[in-house]
């Protein structure tokens, strides 16, 4: 690891733009301009995609999602990825990890599948867990959190799928569609995650 967290960009500890993450269904790398097409952008601009987002209700133009990728590649607290279909490099989503606590070592999750066509099928999951796997091994962090609204609950059992844990509920935190609704967080530690997943204990977490 070329550097500490908190004192270079992320992406440069990590491995920079040549870092690619390997599922099972699917690969993780950086994303730069090349990759901001107009399917990224109408990601972006879709109400039931970005329902239980905090893009919800807000616009992006395409030198929005420029100056997005360029903040996010020379941040120190955040590593954002493209997730792509191995079979045919199709991409299909984004994935971030952002650091919160330095010291603690403690980083949150979250993901967005942009292809319709592949909600449902188990890539949410898969490029979460690698993920992770890469932030225990590669990054040396010692717990992940994910949060979600409590309504939804596909975002949910995503969380309990990759070994996550409750740990509060938030009430009536926050507003989707005139109606308050809770804010769920889960936590998971390293021994969880490899407990839930000990097929990954000992693979390397990135090519």
């Amino acid at each position: 690891m070329s550097g500490e967290l908190g004192t270079s960009p992320l992406l440069a500890i990590a491995g920079g733009p040549g870092l690619r993450i390997n599922g099972e269904k699917v690969y993780l790398r950086p994303l730069g301009h090349a990759d901001a097409n107009d399917r990224y952008h109408a990601w972006l601009n879709d109400d039931e995609l970005n329902r239980y987002s905090e893009r919800r209700g807000t616009s992006y133009s395409h030198d929005d999602i420029l100056a997005y990728l360029d903040d996010a590649n020379t941040s120190p607290a955040l590593l954002q990825q493209g997730v792509f279909m191995i079979e045919d490099n199709n991409h299909v989503g984004n994935i971030s990890l952002r650091v919160t606590n330095v010291g603690a070592r403690v980083a949150e999750v979250a993901t967005l599948i942009g292809e319709k066509d592949y909600w449902g099928r188990g890539v949410i999951v898969d490029a979460g867990k690698a993920l992770i796997h890469f932030a225990f091994q590669n990054l040396k962090l010692r717990k992940v959190t994910l949060g979600n609204y409590a309504i939804n609950r596909a975002s949910t059992f995503k969380s309990r799928q990759l070994g996550a844990k409750p740990e509060g509920r938030f009430r009536q935190a926050a507003l989707i569609d005139g109606e308050y609704v809770d804010v769920l967080e889960f936590g998971l530690f390293a021994e969880e995650f490899y407990e839930t997943f000990p097929d990954l204990t000992g693979r390397p977490a990135s090519a």
